[in-house]
């Protein structure tokens, strides 16, 4: 003691304990350690992990912080916003407040804590998306706690994290533990790690851990891939899955289909939806019945028979409809031009006609000087991937592909006859978008940081767009289905 005195190092009593799972009799030689320090008899907690040969200490330690983050997520009810309250619990008051413990503990010493946790989860993902209303069933929580990749919610459940973040930590700190370890006579990956290599390999049935060095870098991500690859795809056959649910799952696998979740509410952004919207949007996408009987649609008075999950509401053309969403994104399309210092313009009329002389629409948007000096057209198209027909043969993103390919077929000769370029536009309901879409979008982003290398919206353009056209199908869903979660 008086040595660490001297170095500047000072114990404090009150903030120390000593734990000896074999307490050795000199450390209780007068002198050796302060008389009043604690020393508790079945572990200690050290940089807030568990050390401890108890498993019921442990098992009682992890349960006490999943405890604190159940309350922690229990208070965003008070929000009573959905959009805010699927971002936070994404992000900051779920799992990421438990990373930490399912890192430095065993999963057996998590399990029970585990249950309790994702209850509360599921608890938690049913009041944003249904208002605690039926249809989130099993189906629906799975797809929920998938990643955005696999057309998940991004919310991730303990009981799919347990599989891997133990893993991928003991791992990292391999080298570290057996020069520390092996003076001290333990050898080996020990039982733990063997069992948790064993549960990762049952599930995913990958061969990671099998004769082979394993880099550090990035584990914890590359393990992540693996089981996710594997359980989405077993999904389908364990949930025996319609072929519309596959076709809506699909859809939403695709790039840039989950940008909106993304997104951070800033109204001035036109990036903010009231909670009956919001839920509708997500209600349609996990594939929730939106009303419990057949109505006519209060739009165009057709008389739907099976119409209970909003297939006709995002493709009727009556008021807020196809037309309200295609203004939607063009005008948001058009804000992004502008504040990314490129010169465009909405509804021009270019003077193109038909076959029969008979006059055409104006451009959706015109791009001044965009491709070599020359203006080009930007016709937009915005179309469902669950109103094709014949959903057991589907293919992601082949709706827009097509109507891509029918608006160039159309207009490309013409507007190059009145000396314009022409680009079309294709979007989905679910946020998928054309390649011709998405080559221009990034070539919007590198203009806007060529001009401002500081600009920080140049990479939220896509999150940006994807929640306009989100924001669309909500208001369709919302203007004609009676929903059963307000």
């Amino acid at each position: 003691m008086e040595e660490g005195l001297r170095c500047g190092l000072v114990l404090n009593v009150d903030k120390s304990e000593v734990f000896w799972p074999c307490e050795d009799p000199r450390s209780r030689v007068e002198g050796v350690f302060p008389p009043a320090i604690s020393r508790p008899a079945r572990g200690v907690k050290v940089l807030g992990a568990p050390v401890s040969s108890c498993s019921a200490f442990r098992c009682e330690l992890v349960l006490k912080r999943v405890v604190r983050t159940i309350a922690l997520m229990d208070s965003l009810a008070r929000l009573d916003d959905p959009q805010c309250e699927l971002l936070l619990l994404r992000v900051c008051t779920g799992i990421s407040k438990l990373y930490f413990a399912l890192r430095t503990c065993t999963p057996s010493a998590f399990r029970a804590a585990q249950l309790c946790f994702d209850a509360s989860l599921r608890s938690s993902l049913e009041r944003i998306v249904v208002a605690a209303g039926p249809g989130f069933g099993d189906w629906q929580w799975r797809q929920a706690t998938l990643r955005f990749s696999f057309g998940g919610l991004g919310v991730y459940a303990a009981g799919d994290v347990i599989h891997y973040a133990f893993l991928a930590s003991r791992v990292q700190t391999e080298v570290l533990q057996g020069a520390l370890l092996t003076r001290a006579g333990v050898s080996g990956p020990g039982v733990s790690f063997n069992d948790a290599v064993r549960s990762f390999v049952e599930v995913t049935g990958s061969d990671f851990f099998r004769g082979r060095e394993i880099a550090a870098p990035r584990l914890m991500k590359t393990l992540a891939d693996i089981y996710f690859t594997s359980v989405a795809g077993k999904a389908e056959s364990g949930f025996s899955l319609s072929p519309r649910q596959v076709a809506l799952w699909r859809s939403q696998q695709e790039s840039h289909a989950s940008d909106w979740l993304r997104v951070v509410p800033i109204s001035g952004l036109g990036q903010v939806m009231n909670g009956r919207t919001y839920r509708c949007v997500l209600g349609y996408r996990l594939g929730i019945p939106m009303c419990l009987a057949s109505r006519g649609c209060s739009a165009c008075s057709r008389t739907l028979d099976v119409d209970v999950f909003g297939n006709h509401a995002i493709s009727c053309s009556g008021v807020v409809g196809l037309k309200h969403r295609h203004n939607l994104v063009r005008d948001t399309l058009l804000d992004i031009c502008s504040r990314s210092g490129i010169s465009a313009a909405k509804e021009v009329d270019i003077g193109l006609v038909d076959r029969e002389g008979r006059p055409l629409l104006p451009a959706d948007v015109l791009l001044y000087s965009w491709d070599g000096g020359k203006d080009v057209c930007v016709d937009l198209t915005g179309s469902s991937p669950l109103t094709q027909a014949g959903l057991a043969d589907f293919r992601p993103g082949r709706v827009i592909a097509d109507a891509a390919r029918r608006k160039r077929a159309k207009y490309l000769d013409l507007c190059s006859s009145k000396g314009y370029g022409f680009l079309p536009f294709s979007f989905s309901s679910l946020g998928g978008l054309d390649e011709d879409a998405v080559a221009l979008l990034r070539r919007i982003q590198k203009f806007a940081l060529s001009q401002d290398a500081c600009a920080r919206a140049a990479p939220l353009i896509f999150s940006r767009l994807c929640f306009v056209i989100a924001r669309g199908v909500g208001a369709q869903l919302v203007s004609r289905l009676p929903t059963n979660f307000l």
